[in-house]
Formats: C-alpha cells, sequence, structure tokens
C-alpha cells in the first residue's frame, strides 16, 4: 500500500509539472527532468553523474531532477548538498522531495536541526529572514532532530491522514493543523 502512495505521489507531481513520468522514471541515471540546475556552479542539462560531495543550486528558476530513486521539485534560488547521491544539508531555499524507501534514516542537516527520513514526501522551506524552516509531512514518516541528535518531533501520516505540518525555529518545534493536499499543490507550484 505505501509503495501504491509513493509511486501516486511522485506521478502527480511529475504530471503536474507537464512531465510524463513513464519517461522520467524509466531509468536509473540522475537527471535534469525540468528546468536548469547548477552543479558546483556548472551548468548541467539532462542526465548528469553522481552527485558526491556537490552542491545543486536552482539559481533563478525552479527545477525537477531525479537523483537515483528520488524526486525533487527545487524552488528559485535554493541550494542543496548531496553526499554519495544522497540530500545531505539544505542551505537555503525550498524542497519538495518524494523519497522512496529505505532501510536506514537518511539524515538531511538544516538550519535549526536536522530530519530523518526513510521513505516519505516532504516540503521544506527555509526562512532566513524570520529564522525559521516549515516542513510538511506529505506522508510517510519523518523526525525532527535537535542539535545535539535529540528526537524533538516525529510526523507520521498515512493516506487518509496526509499533510502534518510544523514550523521549526530557536523556540522550538511547533505544531500546524493538519490540511489537505491543494494548500501545498497551490502555493509551490505557482513559484
Amino acid at each position: 500500500m505505501k509503495r501504491r502512495i509513493f509511486c501516486k505521489t511522485t506521478a502527480s507531481v511529475l504530471l503536474s509539472l507537464g512531465i510524463n513520468p513513464i519517461f522520467a522514471l524509466s531509468n536509473t541515471s540522475n537527471k535534469v527532468l525540468l528546468g536548469e540546475i547548477f552543479v558546483n556552479n556548472k551548468l548541467v542539462k539532462g542526465s548528469f553523474e553522481n552527485l558526491n560531495n556537490a552542491t545543486i543550486e536552482s539559481k533563478n528558476s525552479k527545477a525537477v531532477l531525479k537523483v537515483e530513486n528520488d524526486v525533487f521539485l527545487i524552488k528559485a534560488n535554493s541550494k542543496i548538498k548531496f553526499i554519495s547521491n544522497k540530500i545531505n544539508e539544505i542551505i537555503r531555499g525550498s524542497l519538495h522531495g518524494v523519497f522512496a524507501k529505505r532501510q536506514e534514516e537518511l539524515l538531511i542537516k538544516i538550519p535549526k536541526g536536522t530530519i530523518g527520513i526513510r521513505g516519505t514526501a516532504i516540503f521544506l522551506e527555509l526562512d532566513p529572514y524570520k529564522n525559521k524552516s516549515s516542513l510538511c509531512n506529505c506522508f510517510g514518516y519523518t523526525v525532527i532532530y535537535d542539535f545535539n541528535g535529540k528526537l524533538v518531533k516525529s510526523l507520521k501520516n498515512s493516506k487518509n491522514d496526509m499533510h502534518s505540518a510544523v514550523v521549526i525555529s530557536d523556540e522550538g518545534v511547533h505544531s500546524i493543523n493538519k490540511f489537505k493536499h491543494d494548500i501545498v499543490k497551490k502555493e509551490f507550484l505557482r513559484g
């Protein structure tokens, strides 16, 4: 059941951007599906090599990329660090990611701590002006750790109770009510 939800979410994101999911996911190579990205300050279009200790930037437009079995919609002016084809740190900007199921938790550094992912869809937006991050666990299981590695919050959503949102700031992690998919879709895809 969870695999079906993952596939439907990934296909929905790609279709909403006018990308054929069959073409986009047909092989295992890393590729830019929409827009432009810069890998270590070099423009990349189409397929690209492994992201080992690489920084990607989306510059002035949003981009969609596939890295191994994960798919990312990255908003303009975002900067993300990858190690061994896995996101290691979100430095600035916004990301809507659909992560394949994994045995070991993927730890992603953010300015206010670390998030842990095993297979889920998330939306994350860093707001440097307000010194906070907004995280939506669209479905699946995501955890939030503080700087010392202490578990602060667990977010778990299924098909029936999608979208738990939190704000992460110096004051801690604050929950926001659960909401429908249309809010993320309308807000994220328009920019």
